[in-house]
């Protein structure tokens, strides 16, 4: 089975600071962000703890810097699984990016949002099933 993966870039300097794009409680469990909750990421409660649906990461671009197309990062995160970019934007918002996110969920929108820009969506064999 394949999953659709999105890949949202950020321009904020530090995304992985920014309350509107990432957040965790004081046990350092993901919160909801006005960013998750625009593309329908969905938190359910479990274990005492409220827990994402989403399966992907959050990334900043270090000082290696970033790669050159959204190709090269799917590939890099996902090797023989990736299958095809069904969408790719030009690689000049990956030039001014500092951070990314990878995700894929049940009910997932593509859509930007503000500080989010929606440059790809990537077909990539699951394993794990639905």
């Amino acid at each position: 089975m394949s999953r659709r993966y999105g890949l949202w870039l950020f321009t904020s300097p530090h995304p992985l600071a920014d309350r509107r794009i990432w957040r965790e409680d004081s046990d350092f469990y993901q919160s909801p962000t006005p960013f998750q909750t625009r593309i329908g990421i969905r938190y359910t409660f479990s274990d005492g703890r409220l827990l994402p649906n989403y399966k992907g990461m959050f990334g900043e671009f270090g000082p290696l810097g970033r790669p050159r197309s959204a190709n090269q990062l799917f590939k890099s995160m996902f090797g023989g699984g990736f299958v095809s970019l069904r969408r790719s934007s030009l690689p000049a918002p990956l030039a001014r990016a500092t951070g990314f996110a990878v995700l894929s969920a049940p009910g997932i929108r593509f859509v930007s949002t503000r500080g989010a820009h929606l440059v790809a969506i990537a077909l990539v064999r699951d394993e794990d099933g639905p």
